[in-house]
């Protein structure tokens, strides 16, 4: 998505690499991407959720997209239901990393180490506030699709990420 693709450019260190290997970025959804609307971010997403929790092959697939870069040091940033995906690749590949998650929608937020994980919640998100029930790093002034364009959002990445170089 151009949008996170420019929020992962803007947030990044000196020194780091923006690696676009997760989702929406692994190959297989290798096509024109558009930032969608909510309703479809929505069904997209709720079917991620669904699937990260009933599907072995969906966290095999998250699991492998994650494999090649589990040598690096790792920060993941997601969105949304995207803890939850990460979560659920846990079941098939320990994630050693330091998260950073925006806006999360999760149903067990203590099946990750919560203390490599950064939450970012935005103060109108309520997708996020109902989905997810865990501890918050961060609020922010912003909804649950405004975190890649928020300024603010951008800088408190930004800091967290130069924390954890």
């Amino acid at each position: 998505m151009p949008s996170q693709v420019d929020f992962l450019k803007a947030v990044a260190p000196p020194d780091a690499e923006p690696l676009l290997a997760g989702f929406p970025f692994h190959p297989a959804f290798d096509c024109e991407a558009h930032d969608a609307s909510l309703p479809v971010a929505a069904a997209r997403n709720s079917l991620q959720f669904v699937w990260s929790l009933t599907s072995e092959e969906f966290r095999r697939a998250i699991a492998t997209a994650l494999r090649p870069l589990h040598q690096n040091k790792l920060v993941i940033v997601t969105g949304s239901c995207g803890l939850q995906m990460l979560a659920a690749a846990t079941t098939v590949l320990p994630i050693d990393a330091r998260i950073v998650a925006l806006g999360p929608a999760m149903l067990r937020p203590y099946s990750l180490d919560m203390r490599r994980v950064s939450v970012l919640q935005g103060r109108r998100d309520g997708w996020s506030r109902l989905l997810y029930g865990g501890p918050v790093t961060t609020y922010c002034e912003t909804d649950h699709l405004g975190y890649w364009e928020s300024h603010e959002v951008r800088g408190i990445v930004a800091g967290l990420l130069r924390g954890a170089a």
